[in-house]
């Protein structure tokens, strides 16, 4: 039935574009199935049967865990356990029903409709109707929250309201074709027990309630997060006695815990330990392709980065490719726009900046830096260009690199290396010169990457970058569901954002998952991260 409705209005383009998706190679690559024909799974037999504790490794601990403030992968992998929302995507990336069993929109997307189940109970017993998802969303609108997601929110929905106990109704200001994605298939999209935020406070960021098939049980700060099946999920009991994601910052440890079994997933695996995890008989190697991007940010309000000939200079500088491929071997692959080429609106004709050290020094010339006697690139008053790069520590290789690539061309460069939660902190405030950071989303909808990243106040947009010309071309790329129309306006609005240099794109990495043998009944997908039908053989 919701197909048929969605069908009806604007769902024509979606299916068009998941086809086309498929159509140009840009699912998920073909891997080795060590069992191509695993043993049926019974769905009468009871949960206790099958169940087990699934270890999941991560290398970063999660942030918070309120939808308002999710911004982060682990945290956005935890509370997709916890939480849900009104429309989910399945292992292929199609569009399927959730908390809502029905949807619609009208026939230019400004109105969406959404019919909600009436069998939803959250963690704590309260019950889940129109008048929480109401809630929810204008409590991601207000600004007092202060939502992540609020600005983007706030610049999509007019008005949100139930109209009965189970129809809620979404007012657009404009058309809006990748609603589904952009807005509702989000961690701004998922919902928490109103009773539960309501009496927690900000106690509620370390105490998560939603209706997920997996409850919130302990949170051991910088080690695991631990969570409990959820007996009364509306989907029927997971197999699972419960989840436990892993903290695991090192490398070599991470590896370790795989082929010891002290955890049973890692999708954080180095390119230096493909070849030892694919030849271990107890661990399958998984590889697709992904929705992701990896670059170096700037900060556009601040100097240095407010000079555009400065960052042209270093967009030409460094040999970018050859420098991550160093690091990553062939796990990797290289772009050359904000939108993954996974992505049905990867451009035709995307703008490469060229690797070309001469060119580069013009630059450096134009943006008022030249060599002096010490080969130091240096200002009219002899000051020598110096900035500073914030990174993760899961990404310090990449800035030791660059820092000696830097230090090569004449630059000071200073390497600030954070633990993920400073690091996240400092970036959100837009507390850098420079940036190294990726962008992952579990869709190939390209307004996930452009009107996030790109347009003018933009939720990840932290170094305040703004084209308005390139933002009337989001606009009307959104308020259209011709997809070959959408596809050209973002390729025209990329020649015209991307000469400024917004970002300096790095590479796209590939999702790679290590996952034992033991763990039956999990479908490795960059679409969905479901552990309801799994369970540990042991």
């Amino acid at each position: 039935m919701y197909l048929s409705k969605l069908g009806k209005y604007v769902g024509l383009a979606l299916v068009l574009s998941l086809l086309l998706f498929a159509a140009i190679g840009c699912g998920p690559e073909e891997a080795e199935d060590p069992d191509p024909d695993p043993d049926p799974v019974d769905p009468d037999e009871p949960a206790d049967e099958k169940g087990g504790v699934l270890r999941v490794g991560m290398t970063s601990d999660v942030s918070d865990l309120d939808p308002a403030q999710i911004g982060d992968v682990p945290s956005s992998r935890t509370g997709g356990q916890i939480y849900d929302t009104l429309v989910t995507r399945d292992v292929d990336g199609n569009h399927i029903p959730s908390l809502a069993e029905d949807w619609e929109a009208n026939e230019d997307a400004t109105v969406w409709t959404f019919y909600l189940r009436d069998d939803v109970y959250f963690h704590d017993g309260s019950h889940f109707d129109a008048e929480v998802v109401e809630w929810h969303f204008n409590r991601m609108l207000d600004p007092e929250v202060g939502a992540l997601h609020q600005g983007d929110f706030d610049g999509t929905i007019d008005e949100v309201y139930a109209t009965d106990d189970y129809t809620v109704v979404f007012e657009l200001h404009e058309p809006e074709a990748p609603f589904l994605d952009t807005t509702i298939i989000h961690n701004g999209g998922y919902i928490p027990s109103k009773e539960a935020v309501e009496e927690k406070g900000d106690d509620f960021s370390t105490n998560p309630v939603g209706t997920g098939p997996f409850e919130w049980d302990e949170w051991v700060a910088g080690q695991e997060v631990r969570l409990t099946r959820n007996d009364d999920y509306f989907e029927g009991a997971p197999k699972l006695d419960g989840v436990e994601f892993v903290v695991i910052p090192e490398e070599a440890t991470m590896i370790m815990e795989l082929e010891m079994g002290g955890i049973h997933i890692s999708t954080d695996i180095a390119a230096h330990d493909i070849d030892r995890i694919d030849e271990d008989p107890e661990i399958d190697l998984n590889m697709t392709k992904d929705t992701s991007i990896q670059k170096i940010a700037f900060n556009h309000a601040e100097e240095p980065f407010n000079n555009m000939e400065l960052r042209q200079a270093l967009a030409k500088a460094v040999d970018y490719e050859d420098v991550v491929r160093s690091i990553e071997g062939d796990t990797v692959s290289f772009g050359d726009s904000i939108i993954p080429q996974a992505s049905w609106a990867y451009p035709d004709d995307p703008h490469v900046w060229e690797h070309d050290v001469d060119a580069a020094y013009d630059l450096f010339e134009k943006a008022g830096y030249t060599l002096n006697d010490d080969d130091e690139l240096v200002d009219e008053d002899g000051e020598q260009l110096s900035f500073n790069l914030l990174a993760s520590d899961s990404r310090s290789d990449l800035a030791e690199v660059l820092q000696e690539e830097f230090r090569l061309l004449g630059i000071d460069v200073t390497a600030d290396v954070l633990e993920f939660g400073a690091y996240l902190d400092q970036m959100y405030e837009g507390d850098f010169e420079m940036v190294a950071r990726g962008w992952r989303q579990s869709a190939p909808e390209p307004a996930n990457f452009t009107d996030t990243l790109i347009r003018t106040g933009g939720r990840g947009n932290y170094g305040e970058y703004s084209n308005p010309e390139a933002d009337e071309l989001f606009a009307e790329a959104r308020a259209t569901s011709d997809i070959e129309k959408r596809r050209e306006l973002y390729e025209k609005a990329e020649h015209i954002y991307d000469p400024e240099v917004p970002y300096i794109y790095t590479h796209e990495s590939k999702y790679i998952g290590g996952i034992r043998q033991e763990v039956e009944g999990y479908e490795f997908t960059p679409f969905t991260i479901d552990y309801t039908e799994t369970y540990i053989d042991e």
